[in-house]
């Protein structure tokens, strides 16, 4: 996510959070190259073009790295003391180092990216999926699925959980637990300079809900169902400081979406029951209501259950400073090869990080809020990029909670876009009269009218 000054260079910065977005896991020999290489584009253009991080983002960029400090500090001779700095310490250097670094042009073409790559993935796992069930003819080639890990399987439903649903493994279905969310949430608002066009984010949408379902990733699937939500509870945020937003063209699609739900539980109640969004729902009904886990997943949330309670018991050994980030606890594992490593990240950042560490998370959040709603009235003609970033945010921390994304650096750039976006909405606002952007200006009737006085 750089932002590689003109020409060749932008479009290599392109190509390679393409590759990042289409196989964010495994084959490091190419990854860490790729990332590296992403960490120095951006870093010389922060430097050539004097780019620099907004004043609002600075508290959250000290509480990033504090909380890192802490964390290492809490455990040095932890286990895991190699991998956690380079997930707590190198990550995040490189995606602030990006997030200063784009333009907008690089940030539109990140959106772009983004898109184009969401309908390769989504529509290769459909085709997958096709494919292996006999409904499509074998149409993918062998060395594409020998370089995505693929492997294929089914559930079977029991009681509640009703039918059967397809499982699969893809290196890169983990990319759209933070796309899903965005292009679905980016059909419910207008387009503004950065976001592609309509169609291919209608396309894109469609893509990740097609993989998502046959894919058979319950955190995927609870992430897409509630990017609707995530969109309403950020716009009502926006709303809040002053500035309208405008419904886009989704408030239709929202309404026909509702009634055919509607219309298909009246004829089949038992819907919400069966496939992996069913087993995503009695999942989560099961954790809120401490209800026994039935259905296809038993097993899995049952062993999350169980883990629950070690890492909290471990936890209330150490609670106000944590075990150290890379901790481990004697006796018990999920990955023999990096004991340190659980499901359940929130819980494990709780044993290692403790009380102290969770407030810093906090404050760091509530920093990192405040900022992204001082560039909404900065740059209001740019909320809706910025709420399609940050609800592709919120679906990546809300999948994190049960799955170890953000254990990936090539996941983290989900949490930056958001502050790349404001951060860009918060320097550009500053700049003198007729200073040039980079941009043309926002199309008649697209995002919100300018406030007299902010920028064009």
């Amino acid at each position: 996510m750089t932002g590689a000054g003109r020409g060749p260079w932008r479009w290599l910065a392109l190509l390679l959070f393409g590759y990042v977005l289409a196989r964010p896991v495994s084959n490091n020999h190419v990854l860490v190259p790729v990332l590296g290489l992403i960490g120095l584009l951006a870093a010389g253009t922060v430097l050539l073009s004097r780019r620099r991080l907004d004043a609002a983002f600075v508290p959250a960029l000290l509480i990033t790295f504090l909380f890192a400090l802490v964390g290492l500090a809490a455990g040095p001779t932890n286990p895991g003391f190699t991998g956690a700095a380079l997930v707590f310490v190198a990550a995040p250097l490189l995606w602030w180092t990006c997030a200063v670094a784009v333009d907008e042009r690089t940030l539109r073409g990140l959106f772009t990216t983004a898109a184009v790559v969401t309908v390769f993935v989504g529509g290769t796992i459909a085709l997958y999926v096709g494919q292996n069930t006999g409904a499509l003819p074998a149409l993918l080639p062998g060395w594409l699925l020998e370089q995505y890990g693929a492997g294929y399987g089914e559930l079977a439903g029991s009681g509640l959980g009703g039918a059967d649903y397809t499982e699969v493994r893809f290196y890169a279905l983990s990319t759209l637990v933070a796309t899903g969310p965005m292009w679905i949430a980016s059909l419910f608002v207008t387009r503004d300079q950065l976001l592609p066009p309509w169609w291919l984010r209608a396309f894109a949408a469609a893509a990740a809900t097609a993989g998502t379902l046959s894919g058979g990733r319950r955190a995927i699937a609870l992430v897409l169902v509630l990017a609707p939500v995530i969109l309403w509870v950020l716009r009502w945020a926006v709303t809040r400081t002053g500035v309208p937003t405008t419904p886009g063209r989704g408030g239709p699609l929202l309404l026909l979406g509702g009634l055919a739900g509607l219309l298909a539980l009246v004829f089949d109640p038992g819907l919400l029951g069966r496939g992996v969004v069913g087993a995503a729902l009695l999942s989560l009904s099961s954790f809120v209501t401490g209800r026994a886990f039935v259905g296809a997943s038993a097993g899995e949330d049952q062993i999350r259950a169980h883990e629950s309670d070690v890492l909290l018991e471990a936890w209330a050994e150490s609670p106000v400073f944590g075990h150290g980030l890379g901790a481990t606890i004697s006796g018990y594992w999920r990955d023999p090869v990096e004991p340190w490593r659980w499901e359940l990240q929130y819980h494990g950042l709780l044993l290692q990080t403790g009380v102290v560490g969770v407030l810093l998370v906090l404050f760091g959040a509530a920093a990192t809020c405040a900022a992204v709603l001082r560039a909404v009235r900065a740059r209001p003609e740019l909320t809706p990029s910025l709420l399609v970033a940050c609800t592709g945010a919120a679906g990546m921390l809300i999948g994190n909670a049960s799955n170890p994304y953000l254990q990936a650096p090539g996941h983290v750039w989900a949490i930056f876009l958001p502050v790349a976006v404001a951060n860009l909405m918060l320097r550009s606002a500053q700049r003198p009269p007729g200073a040039d952007r980079d941009l043309h200006p926002a199309p008649v009737g697209a995002g919100v009218q300018h406030r007299e006085g902010s920028a064009p």
